[in-house]
């Protein structure tokens, strides 16, 4: 058995393996710059330079952007304004409830 085409065939598996993990780790950062408001170019800059790891725990540290949260604040308001609609248009549930205290 020839060991040395062994660990060969190992080494490059360790490679594949050590370069997927790296490119899972920038796609991983680009994802939360986008998610909060951060600048993706930047950031993946970041982790190419130093480290997706570096970059991960510096968006971790910096969170999301005053933007970002009004954004999010916006669209939840509008959610809350439209199933509030919604329950005003369709008070069926509430009919349904009446209709068990009179019955009793």
């Amino acid at each position: 058995m020839n060991y040395y085409a062994l660990i060969e065939l190992f080494g490059g598996f360790f490679v594949a393996w050590c370069i997927i993990g790296i490119l899972v780790c920038i796609s991983i950062v680009c994802r939360m710059a986008q998610n909060y408001g951060r600048s993706v170019g930047e950031w993946l800059l970041i982790a190419i330079f130093f480290s997706p790891i570096v970059a991960i725990i510096g968006l971790a540290a910096l969170g999301k952007t005053l933007e970002k949260r009004f954004e999010e604040w916006e669209w939840m308001e509008t959610r809350k304004r439209m199933a509030r609609k919604e329950m005003d248009e369709n008070n069926d549930y509430m009919n349904v409830s009446e209709a068990k205290l009179i019955i009793r």
